[in-house]
């Protein structure tokens, strides 16, 4: 009799002992209250949690969707040009479309639907000013580029998270791929 309630008793403590370690890391693992700090909106950007690329692609700020705009053409007809290897500099320079103001009005665009998602509270200014940055720099590369490699369709995510509760299972996490180029951690296009 003895031993069985000394093994209802160590049964029972590693029972709450498992509950007791799943809640405390439970707690501990939540996330902490989300800041304005400079810190804090300062490494947005860089690891680019913001989800800009569907509203560049509905505010009609792809490259493509500018080029097709500034030149005149079908976006299917920029697009079909670009997967062929001309860059957007060379299809927009047929049209007398200087590079330069390929850039400056897809600048012009991007601002505009960044300003629009500091408006609603999306976004801070903070995250936008550092995404209009990368942006640029991102855009400057990808008008001469000829390569086919960023195409605007983003990759899917394959998120490898560590899973939490019971066992020493990993977790699955879910990517959402976006408008922008597939394999890079960069702004969309």
């Amino acid at each position: 009799m003895d031993t069985k309630r000394v093994i209802t008793a160590v049964a029972a403590a590693l029972v709450v002992g498992v509950v007791a370690g799943n809640v405390v890391s439970g707690w501990a693992a939540a996330p902490a209250a989300t800041s304005t700090s400079a810190a804090a909106t300062a490494t947005a950007p860089a690891r680019l949690g913001l989800r800009l690329g569907a509203a560049m692609q509905a505010g009609g700020a792809r490259l493509s969707d500018v080029v097709a705009k500034l030149t005149g053409l079908d976006v299917a007809d920029v697009t079909a040009k670009r997967t062929a290897g001309t860059s957007y500099a060379d299809i927009a320079a047929t049209k007398d479309v200087s590079s330069a103001k390929v850039i400056d009005e897809s600048l012009k665009v991007r601002e505009t639907i960044l300003d629009e998602k500091v408006k609603a509270g999306t976004i801070t200014s903070e995250q936008a000013d550092a995404a209009l940055t990368n942006m640029k720099t991102r855009l400057t590369e990808r008008v001469a580029a000829t390569d086919d490699s960023c195409t605007g369709t983003g990759g899917g995510g394959r998120g490898q998270g560590g899973g939490m509760g019971r066992g020493q299972g990993g977790g699955q996490g879910r990517g959402m791929g976006g408008a922008g180029c597939t394999g890079t951690t960069t702004a969309t296009q």
